[in-house]
């Protein structure tokens, strides 16, 4: 006798669902970070509760996630979680009955194919970095996985509103998977001034970046922007950040920024008013330079103006900072240039290092500032006596010795700021009042010395990039992001 042929899901149409609808939060007990993949409308065929369910790239043989069901009670949702890393990718999806075991031999298994790709969920196209994921809540981040939707953030829809984000993977700039065309990827197809454009690079505090962004342990590598000092612009993956935002868990590597404040993370940052606190935390920068009137290795010009600034466990290694002179402003430091207070909030830089190449000033007459962890703490402008204890706390950070003249370079002092030697980096004990339970852990760190020579030494590292755990996830419930995808015969 001819074994019968199962038929799949006798469910209606397929469909691709998009927006809000297109997503499913479904929290996932001690999950460290949230779990992207697509949910399957399944109805199965009366004829067999078992089935098998594949996810490949189009064309490829690679398995991205493999599911086999022996019981499927009627219409269900099938999650099948893989990492939908490059936006603009195929899938297909395969779906297979298979016969019960009492009707083996009367029935053969059928499969069922079906072509995807994932659709937008922020009004936005693929093709201008629209998020694949998210919804841009505290709980449900867009979830930023390319250069593209890495700029995209600086679009006037997501830039100024509070919004929160999370970076899923690293992302290399040269990259081959992120070329356009045959070219790496460019921000604004200029080689000329690098191959980004700072999210918010105005120097305006009314259009800066105001949200949070994770980077998840994850690192930015490869990226450029150079502008002059006259353009106004600020210098960094993000140029200018202000009122109750925060970045953290986020790693630059082989950076190089020009403009008016430049740093390899922030360009220029601001509390901006009473109740608002700015907070960078738990980031590094590696193997970089930053050239303008602020200059500094994670972070350039950064005002309080009445609201609040904070730093705290950063580090930057390799990095050459030189300041030019603009109205007053002339400084290059390790970890920022300046963090400058008119009043006496909770404004600090505290448990950070700095093993800094060079700071320099191209104007040794004018007031300036070139120190090993912070260039100017206070500026002058804001207050005209040089203590600045009672405005900004700078308190546990080191910087390695012979590097610079001074861990803050105005009011020259180290208070705060230690010089230690190298050796000493390698001791955990050097490092008195830092956490070693829950953010740093011994290890050690590779970057690129003054000669050119990698250079590996033992020191504390950040234990969000130990196997890309994400910290904002591990300290609130983690969710699943999920596509839902109806599928039919």
């Amino acid at each position: 006798m001819k074994p019968n042929r199962l038929f799949v899901l006798a469910a209606a149409g397929l469909c691709l669902l998009s927006g809000a609808a297109a997503h499913a939060q479904e929290p996932l007990a001690a999950s460290y970070a949230a779990v992207q993949g697509i949910k399957i409308d399944f109805t199965p065929s009366p004829r067999t509760p078992h089935y098998r369910f594949e996810l490949r790239e189009k064309g490829g043989e690679t398995l991205l996630c493999a599911k086999e069901f022996d019981s499927l009670p009627g219409r269900t949702d099938v999650f099948l979680p893989f990492d939908a890393a490059l936006p603009g990718a195929q899938y297909t999806l395969s779906v297979t009955a298979l016969p019960q075991t009492e009707r083996a031999g009367l029935d053969t298994a059928a499969t069922k194919e079906r072509d995807f790709s994932l659709p937008t969920v922020c009004g936005h196209t693929l093709a201008q970095g629209g998020f694949l994921y998210g919804d841009g809540s505290e709980g449900n981040p867009y979830l930023v996985a390319s250069p593209a939707q890495l700029q995209h953030i600086s679009h006037a829809d997501h830039r100024g509103k509070g919004q929160y984000f999370r970076q899923t993977r690293d992302i290399d700039l040269l990259d081959p998977a992120f070329y356009q065309d045959v070219a790496p990827y460019d921000a604004d197809a200029d080689p000329s001034n690098g191959n980004w454009l700072p999210i918010a690079p105005a120097h305006n505090w009314n259009n800066t970046f105001i949200g949070h962004y994770g980077g998840g342990g994850h690192a930015v590598r490869n990226i450029s922007y150079i502008n002059s000092l006259t353009s106004n612009q600020d210098a960094g993956i993000f140029g200018i950040v202000s009122r109750n935002s925060s970045i953290h868990d986020l790693g630059v590597e082989n950076f190089h920024f020009e403009g008016l404040g430049a740093g390899g993370i922030v360009g220029a940052a601001s509390g901006w008013t009473t109740g608002m606190t700015t907070r960078f935390y738990r980031c590094y920068a590696l193997n970089g330079y930053a050239k303008g009137a602020n200059a500094g290795g994670c972070f350039g010009y950064l005002h309080s103006d009445t609201g609040n600034l904070q730093i705290e466990d950063c580090y930057c290694a390799g990095f050459t900072g030189e300041a030019v002179y603009s109205n007053g402003y002339n400084d290059a430091g390790g970890i920022a240039s300046e963090i400058s207070s008119n009043h006496t909030g909770q404004n600090w830089v505290r448990g950070c290092y700095a093993i800094p190449l060079s700071l320099s000033t191209n104007n040794t007459s004018a007031r300036h500032g070139l120190g090993g962890v912070v260039g100017t703490v206070v500026h002058p402008s804001y207050v005209s006596y040089p203590s600045y204890a009672d405005f900004v706390d700078v308190q546990g950070n080191y910087y390695l010795a012979g590097l610079a003249p001074y861990g803050v370079g105005y009011p020259a002092s180290d208070s705060g700021a230690v010089p230690i030697s190298s050796s000493s980096f390698g001791e955990q004990s050097t490092f008195s009042g830092w956490d070693f339970e829950g953010t740093w852990t011994m290890g050690s760190i590779t970057y690129t010395d003054a000669s050119g020579a990698e250079r590996t030494i033992a020191a504390p590292v950040l234990r969000a990039f130990q196997g890309g755990r994400d910290y904002a996830a591990a300290q609130g419930a983690g969710e699943r992001a999920a596509l839902t995808l109806g599928f039919s015969k």
